[in-house]
């Protein structure tokens, strides 16, 4: 059995490299982050099984990829990048891997909302064009965060929110319970939080939960981090809704279309702090992530 590391970066290849036991199954390493989704079925050349960091998989180019048997996607957001349903019918499953980067987007989370707060990214725009632009920033001891979803990142946001000072309560579709986190419905939570974070898996019932009409719902002046995927929120909705003020500012790492265009609107918004899809990645969470994608590897070629 073999398979191709399709869209490796230059530091995942090593780690995989390194990773490499005495009797695992030949993996080929093609260190081409930008391949295309029309070069796939070249590139795997009838491997069994394609190891994918961000690359596209439609379902047209998955057909004539012969062979190909197993998907081990490097995340939780498969279904951004390919129909895991759609390649089912084709004999194709696909293999996730959870809870690499808890920790990592937890971090880059409350980062976003640090700097939300305070305006820090505005600020060092305005210093490094010339400008003395100084502000009230919003205190975030005693006030509320609200996490909506609450897997394994949100229980990390909440441990050191709750450790910063702040109030934390969280919807979920399904009940939870975390020490000193209050579960409420999803309206007390839109109408009581100052800061609300997304943590949910994008899927059919959650693209667009973060609608008009929730939004809207949200207290005057909140902060909104999403860390998740961009297509849980509605992006014109929330981009009125910054304009307005009615979201006091946005940190977000993720997006309806990425990269995200150079002339986005987000990008002329100065209430609005932006990064590359990149809250999870830390060296400590691509070590997680390549020995999950090995385990998958070792486990699918002893036909378990």
């Amino acid at each position: 059995m073999r398979g191709v590391f399709v869209d490796a970066n230059e530091a995942l290849a090593v780690i995989f490299e390194r990773m490499t036991k005495p009797g695992d199954p030949a993996v080929r390493i093609h260190r081409d982050p930008d391949v295309m989704p029309d070069q796939l079925p070249k590139v795997l050349d009838g491997a069994e099984i394609v190891i994918i960091d961000h690359t596209a998989l439609p379902t047209g180019i998955a057909r004539l990829c012969a062979g190909l048997k197993h998907v081990v996607f490097l995340g939780t957001g498969a279904r951004s990048y390919m129909n895991p349903e759609e390649l089912a019918e084709l004999g194709t499953e696909v293999h996730l891997i959870r809870g690499y980067g808890d920790t990592a987007v937890a971090e880059s989370t409350i980062a976003l909302m640090w700097a939300a707060a305070r305006g820090i990214a505005r600020m060092d725009r305005e210093m490094r064009a010339g400008n003395w632009l100084r502000e009230d920033g919003m205190q975030l001891t005693g006030k509320t965060l609200g996490l909506i979803g609450f897997g394994g990142i949100a229980a990390e946001v909440a441990r050191i929110a709750l450790g910063s000072g702040l109030r934390v309560q969280a919807w979920n579709r399904t009940p939870k319970s975390y020490s000193g986190v209050e579960f409420v419905d999803v309206d007390a939570l839109l109408a009581q939080s100052d800061i609300i974070s997304l943590h949910l898996l994008l899927n059919d019932e959650t693209r667009g939960f973060l609608s008009r009409e929730r939004i809207a719902a949200m207290k005057q002046g909140v902060i909104l981090v999403n860390t998740a995927r961009g297509a849980l929120a509605d992006e014109a909705a929330m981009i009125d809704a910054l304009k307005s003020g009615h979201i006091r500012h946005a940190g977000l790492d993720v997006f309806d279309v990425e990269p995200l265009p150079a002339d986005h609107p987000l990008t002329k918004l100065p209430n609005v702090t932006l990064s590359e899809h990149s809250a999870f990645r830390t060296p400590e969470a691509s070590e997680n992530l390549i020995a999950a994608a090995w385990e998958h590897c070792r486990r699918i070629a002893k036909g378990k």
